[in-house]
């Protein structure tokens, strides 16, 4: 499934809800999913993406948006509205606009490297303990605001394992989703490339793993000497 452009009637739609849309450094660039957006009158600047109503990673957003509301502290870029459109049938996910991914921080400190490091383990960690596997972990997936800070992003392949009555009403469908190992960023080990093995929590978690692990190899590639990793 490909990501969703935004609809023809999205500037009026966020302006009607108190958004404007920021003017793009090139306007002949295609819009895509994801938008850049004001909150009006002097608010911060946010991001908007398209996604398709009742998909996998709308019912996880309204997921973390109701967790969020109640106080809980998530290792996921702040939800902050979402809102309907009916006419086309996606819903806009106003999140914040975190920063850039790890692939794009360029060189840091070992210090640095490793503090961003343990929080996308300890990211991981939090998902799975709330029964989430996100099935795309990779340094796009990351990203990391100017104070070192991580947060996750794109759980358009995620799946929600808990049984209750929030996590299955709002995670379980994958009607929607993506096929399970489709994109580029996740590195898929032999023993795990069944149809079915999304279906498994230790199988999904333990893709989550692995991906981590590539993760680091590819994070501290881009990012640090190797001698400070040896």
């Amino acid at each position: 499934m490909r990501l969703l452009d935004a609809p023809s009637n999205v500037d009026g739609l966020l302006e009607s809800v108190g958004y404007v849309v920021s003017t793009p450094n090139n306007p002949h660039r295609p819009r895509g999913h994801v938008i850049f957006a004001t909150k009006i009158p002097d608010g911060p600047p946010v991001v908007i993406k398209c996604i398709r109503k009742g998909d996998s990673e709308a019912r996880m957003m309204t997921y973390f948006y109701a967790l969020e509301k109640q106080g809980k502290n998530l290792p996921v870029i702040g939800v902050l509205d979402l809102i309907e459109d009916t006419q086309n049938d996606v819903v806009l996910v106003v999140l914040e606009d975190w920063g850039r991914n790890l692939a794009e921080l360029g060189r840091l400190s070992p210090s640095d490297f490793f503090h961003i490091l343990k929080q996308c383990f300890e990211a991981v960690a939090t998902l799975h303990a709330m029964g989430i596997a996100h099935l795309d972990i990779s340094c796009y997936n990351f990203l990391c605001n100017s104070y070192n800070q991580v947060a996750v992003i794109d759980f358009e392949t995620s799946r929600c394992f808990n049984e209750t009555e929030v996590t299955h009403s709002t995670c379980h469908s994958q009607a929607h989703s993506h096929s399970i190992y489709p994109h580029r960023t996740t590195e898929t080990p032999p023993e795990f490339r069944t149809e079915d093995a999304y279906q498994r929590r230790h199988c999904a978690y333990k893709l989550d793993i692995f991906a981590l692990g590539v993760l680091v190899l590819r994070f501290a590639k881009v990012c640090v000497s190797l001698a400070f990793i040896i």
